[in-house]
């Protein structure tokens, strides 16, 4: 979820959204029906609906285009085609999220194979995304979070992998990042060491198809998790945006958390919140390894791309950093 507006002309005819509603919220009626641009967007086009009901009832929610013809343009240009299944967001909200209480309620779908639609309707959180929020106990939440979410869901994730669409963490997964990364940084001046790394990346996969597998959120960045407080909830974290749910290592959603310029006491506090809800089957030494992946997964995003803001790293810097502390 990146922080810009979506694209300001609707692409999708007020009355065919009305409808799609309509259908889900029978016997009620929907009296009136406002739509604008999404605060935030991910790689499809999303946008804000307000609803008032014949019963007195209002409230907000997201609608996303998950459309392959509502796919945003930065992200058609660097997300590799493997990555995109239209049905997996869809999927996971109905089969994992809704069961568990996880995340944005979800509100229903449509799903139209024929006609190439699929629309995804959700809880609107009112909150900020985490990386505007200067508070490290609610980073530690967010990572207590993802350790409870990982536990709770580790029983259904592997037995529903076919019928949400996961993406799959194995050898395969990891070995086409690491190709991918050293083909776009081939030739560069200095780069001996990520050249080095490359020849020796059998033993990181080997290492990470190794930890114990669970359902993730897969982009489990701060830009993807919303805080909101209430003076009946308290806080509440609701990651959102997840296009990118697979079958992986709990900790690969710890090491896309705690990424960025922290300082090591700061990383260690979040690392902790995780390890006192899940402190078995992982070591910091495989955090480690899930870091180097993460950062190697951003080397090998297309050439002409440049993360957004909440996402720039010298990327480059961390992957030799780790590789070096790793010994690799």
């Amino acid at each position: 979820m990146t922080q810009a507006p979506s694209p300001a002309a609707p692409a999708v005819a007020t009355e065919r959204l009305r409808d799609a509603l309509q259908a889900m919220l029978t016997p009620r009626q929907i009296l009136a029906l406002s739509r604008r641009p999404a605060t935030y967007y991910s790689s499809f086009r999303m946008e804000e609906l307000g609803v008032r009901l014949d019963d007195g009832t209002n409230f907000e929610l997201v609608f996303k285009d998950l459309s392959p013809g509502a796919l945003l343009h930065d992200a058609r240009r660097c997300k590799p085609p493997f990555l995109l299944d239209p049905r997996r967001e869809i999927a996971v909200y109905r089969h994992l999220l809704r069961p568990q209480r996880l995340g944005p309620q979800f509100l229903g779908a449509v799903e139209d194979t024929a006609a190439g639609l699929y629309w995804l309707f959700v809880e609107k959180v009112d909150g900020a995304p985490l990386w505007q929020v200067g508070d490290l106990s609610l980073w530690r939440a967010a990572a207590a979070w993802a350790a409870r979410t990982h536990t709770r869901v580790s029983g259904h994730g592997p037995a529903r992998a076919a019928q949400t669409n996961l993406i799959r963490y194995d050898e395969t997964y990891y070995r086409r990042w690491a190709r991918w990364a050293a083909e776009r940084t081939a030739g560069r001046e200095g780069d001996a060491e990520l050249r080095t790394l490359w020849e020796r990346y059998d033993h990181v996969v080997r290492r990470l198809t190794r930890l114990p597998v669970t359902f993730i959120h897969g982009e489990y960045h701060a830009s993807n998790i919303v805080i909101r407080t209430t003076p009946r909830e308290g806080e509440r974290v609701c990651p959102v945006d997840w296009e990118m749910a697979a079958l992986g290592p709990g900790v690969m959603d710890l090491a896309d958390l705690t990424a960025g310029n922290w300082t090591d006491a700061e990383r260690a506090d979040m690392t902790a919140a995780y390890r006192d809800v899940t402190p078995r089957g992982w070591t910091e030494e495989d955090l480690d390894y899930c870091r180097l992946h993460r950062g190697v997964q951003w080397l090998g995003w297309s050439d002409d791309w440049t993360p957004p803001r909440e996402h720039a790293q010298d990327w480059r810097a961390e992957v030799v950093r780790l590789a070096r502390k790793l010994g690799i």
